[in-house]
């Protein structure tokens, strides 16, 4: 019986498996590759098991598989192996697209015959020649369809040797950081972008270089979208963001106390007064649009203090809303509603929040809430912090005790 089976590793060294998840077997002498599509020859075999395979090798006298029993396989062992039909999805990772042309002209022509004479059949026979068809079909044209996805992993190949042969260029020079963008933002391969933006990002600190310069040039070269952690691992500690906002009145009355990242959107974003990355400040989105203030939660409650108004960085900061009982009310109100839909649909909850950037919190917390209801409680948490502007468990206790009174 032939079979067909990928190498793994285990304990450093080849092995396969013919039932998925089952006892691996080893091979003796020779090892092949890791990873492989292999061709078992295995004389004698009765089942296509993993069991039925150690018992064959414990009948010989042998724990492993040795040299005679296996070699690389081709294209063609997938028309007669016994479980060539459950390898189709392993096509593409382990044969080269010029294989997969070969063996469609070997074979295309001659099932586009056979398909033609299964067409042709009288009646009485149609049915019985398609059922032989079908058995080649199914062998052959998976083969065939497996190219879609070599083309893509072949053409993604050559784009990143392309894209790493320019980067070998710049390197072989003096950094110059404006040629390195421009180079960077003609990058066909996203991965190999955000490697560059990384080593760029290196290279601006070694040299002492513009940074601020270079954001805004990356920016204009549309690479603000790709995301890369490594560029602003690379400078955070030496980015600068001053404050670019000033004579406009600022409502913080819906403000989160937030710890700001570095990315580009804190980048991009409004700021009133100098703000330090890795530090807390007070945040609020308006649609699309981000702003950041300099401080913590506790200027809210000065603002507060002087009557909802505070002249602040060249601003005028408002924390707005209604004083006494009844806005107290309507704030517990609304804790108890977004505790609710949170538990009852997370998504919903996190549209009271508008707009989110794929970096905020409540984004990745929605994210975990949809597979894990224990994730739903902390997406309630973060919601009512930022549209209440009370801390989740305090609101919380508020709201029993209200509820309390109100059963009296």
């Amino acid at each position: 019986m032939k079979l067909l089976a990928v190498t793994q590793e285990h304990a450093k060294k080849p092995v396969v498996r013919v039932t998925w998840g089952a006892e691996a077997v080893f091979f003796a002498g020779e090892q092949p590759p890791i990873p492989s599509m292999l061709a078992l020859e295995l004389p004698g075999l009765k089942v296509a098991s993993q069991t039925g395979l150690h018992e064959w090798l414990e009948a010989r006298g042998e724990t492993a598989l040795g040299a005679e029993l296996w070699r690389l396989a081709v294209l063609d062992d997938l028309l007669d192996a016994h479980n060539g039909g459950d390898m189709h999805w392993q096509i593409a990772q382990h044969f080269t697209l010029a294989q997969i042309a070969a063996f469609s002209e070997a074979h295309g022509p001659g099932l586009l015959a056979e398909t033609k004479a299964a067409l042709a059949a009288e009646r009485a026979k149609r049915a019985s020649a398609l059922r032989e068809l079908a058995k080649r079909t199914s062998r052959i044209v998976p083969v065939i369809y497996a190219s879609t996805t070599r083309v893509a992993l072949e053409r993604i190949a050559v784009e990143i040797e392309e894209d790493h042969t320019e980067i070998a260029k710049l390197e072989a020079g003096p950094f110059d950081a404006d040629r390195w963008i421009d180079v960077c933002s003609r990058l066909n391969n996203d991965q190999v972008r955000r490697e560059t933006l990384g080593t760029i990002g290196r290279k601006l600190v070694q040299t002492g270089g513009d940074i601020p310069d270079a954001l805004q040039r990356m920016r204009r070269r549309g690479l603000a979208t790709v995301w890369s952690d490594q560029l602003w691992q690379e400078i955070k500690d030496h980015v600068v963001l001053d404050q670019n906002v000033s004579g406009e009145a600022i409502d913080l009355t819906k403000a989160t106390e937030v710890t700001v990242t570095a990315s580009w959107e804190t980048w991009k974003a409004r700021r009133v007064g100098p703000i330090k990355i890795g530090r807390a400040a007070l945040a609020i989105t308006v649609g699309n649009e981000t702003t950041y203030v300099r401080g913590e939660r506790k200027l809210l409650h000065r603002i507060r203090a002087r009557g909802g108004k505070l002249e602040r960085w060249g601003n005028t900061l408002v924390v707005g809303g209604k004083k006494g009982p009844a806005s107290a009310h309507e704030k517990l109100l609304e804790v108890d509603r977004i505790d609710t839909l949170a538990q009852v649909d997370p998504a919903a909850a996190a549209r009271l929040a508008g707009d989110l950037a794929a970096t905020d919190p409540i984004a990745g917390a929605l994210e975990r809430a949809r597979t894990e209801p224990t994730w739903r409680r902390i997406l309630a948490d973060l919601l009512i912090e930022r549209l209440v502007g009370i801390d989740a468990d305090v609101a919380r206790r508020l709201a029993r005790a209200q509820a309390r009174a109100n059963r009296r």
